[in-house]
């Protein structure tokens, strides 16, 4: 069972572990929201964003396509791993650019010209192999293409009526007038019930006070913090709007893509020439609804105590500067703070392959975890790979000297109460049909992969 703790204070130091998970405020300066679960990749270092069952960075590519005419948009994607290029900086103690490709470092995300005989416009996009994310803080370091007519979108998606977009669009992004606005989009319940529709009642337009590409060439952090009924976004850790509107409730994935359609509403284009978005990093902090996930994290937290949580949790790090891997101060600016960067840091949490968290690391993280919670991880192996549910774990007993939670201590949220919303049932076993769990099994022997390729008719239709 996964819940939110808001609490009014927070005590942890950096150096502290953070079992019981990793702190953000939100613009309540008075309370903090704790969420359970990490996946952080830095993508100037990554060389290789192929999935399979040998290379997984917990990001899965896209290859799919979208026909023309949808929404009124003359032209439609194909949506193609080709156009996700790692152009990473070659030495991993090393963030200052360029890439080995020359450039801007990081991942690049094309919209490639002309588009293929079938009005069909070369696109990117890429999508978390994790589909169980409900609640948290999602990050990204990006610096947008200036070629007029594409959309650069940062989203979490279930379904049409359970989305969160942050989107730029490169034709209206004009240094001459001092425009760089930026979309801030929530879809409504009345979201996708027919092809041509698209609902963004709950849409703020934010003109930013900086290009998003920078200038002379920054990349910038895009945020947003998506609680029970709120959303708050950020850029560069200035806070920019709170949605209250049609928030959604539901588990599902982050997506970051590149595309265009030449709609004359939305995206116009598309490019004349071939246009490059880059992202340096994503950072996620966020709540699971899986089960087995929560079995170690309550492994890992044993107890909900407000002063033995605070204790045993980390702040995640405001982005205030812009993260820009150029410059005199390039490999300072470049070099953003990462928890998984950090072995004590990350019991528990799922790390994938990435330059400074291989296997080794995935071990030592393991190995560094007490008895007890090696032989949860190896007990929960062992369930899945029976295909079996795991147990309710025991209520451990509260440290002595620490407050349990309770009705009659108002400082404090009640982690089960209705308003925070708990799930006693499977969340994926509900009515929705379209969000399939294509679970092919445990990976290797430290750690649970879930393989999941999205369903077509799940796809997010991008034809604004």
């Amino acid at each position: 069972m996964w819940h939110i703790l808001l609490l009014a204070t927070f005590a942890a130091t950096a150096a502290a572990k953070c079992g019981c998970g990793y702190t953000v405020n939100s613009t309540d300066q008075n309370q903090y929201a704790i969420f359970t679960e990490l996946m952080e990749t830095d993508f100037l270092h990554v060389k290789d964003v192929t999935y399979n069952m040998d290379h997984n960075t917990g990001w899965m590519p896209q290859n799919y396509n979208q026909p023309a005419g949808q929404a009124g948009a003359p032209y439609g994607m194909a949506k193609q791993s080709r156009n996700l290029v790692p152009n990473y900086i070659d030495s991993q103690y090393n963030w200052l650019g360029p890439g080995v490709e020359g450039i801007d470092p990081g991942l690049q995300l094309w919209v490639r010209t002309p588009a293929l005989n079938d009005k069909l416009v070369p696109s990117a996009e890429i999508v978390t192999e994790r589909e169980d994310i409900l609640y948290g803080s999602f990050r990204i370091g990006m610096k947008t293409t200036d070629v007029n007519g594409t959309c650069s979108a940062f989203f979490f998606y279930r379904n049409d009526t359970q989305e969160i977009d942050l989107e730029i669009l490169s034709a209206e992004q004009h240094n001459d007038l001092n425009q760089w606005p930026i979309h801030l989009v929530v879809q409504s319940s009345t979201a996708g019930r027919d092809p041509k529709d698209y609902d963004g009642s709950s849409e703020m337009i934010y003109d930013m006070a900086f290009p998003p590409g920078g200038t002379p060439g920054d990349y910038n952090e895009y945020r947003f913090d998506w609680l029970p009924g709120r959303i708050d976004y950020y850029v560069n850790s200035r806070y920019v709007w709170t949605e209250t509107e049609n928030v959604p409730s539901e588990p599902g994935r982050i997506h970051m893509s590149h595309w265009s359609n030449g709609n004359p509403s939305w995206t116009h284009g598309p490019p004349i020439i071939d246009a490059v978005t880059t992202v340096s990093y994503v950072k996620a902090y966020f709540n699971s609804t899986d089960h087995g996930r929560n079995f170690i994290h309550h492994r890992n937290c044993p107890s909900e105590a407000p002063d033995y949580v605070l204790h045993n949790s980390c702040e995640i790090p405001k982005q205030e500067r812009t993260p820009n891997p150029f410059g005199a101060d390039g490999n300072t600016t470049g070099h953003t703070f990462f928890f998984s960067h950090h072995h004590n840091m990350i019991e528990g949490q799922t790390i994938y392959d990435t330059p400074l968290m291989g296997a080794a690391a995935r071990t030592e993280a393991f190995m560094s975890s007490s008895t007890e919670q090696q032989a949860a991880y190896l007990l929960l192996l062992q369930m899945e790979a029976d295909d079996a549910p795991p147990p309710t774990p025991p209520s451990p007993p509260s440290p002595t000297g620490l407050t349990e939670y309770g009705d009659d201590d108002p400082q404090f949220s009640d982690p089960h109460s209705s308003d925070l919303r708990t799930y006693d049932d499977d969340p994926f076993s509900s009515d929705d049909s379209d969000f399939e769990d294509g679970r092919l099994g445990v990976a290797n022997e430290l750690q649970h992969v879930r393989r999941i390729v999205v369903p077509p008719m799940q796809r997010r239709r991008e034809s604004k």
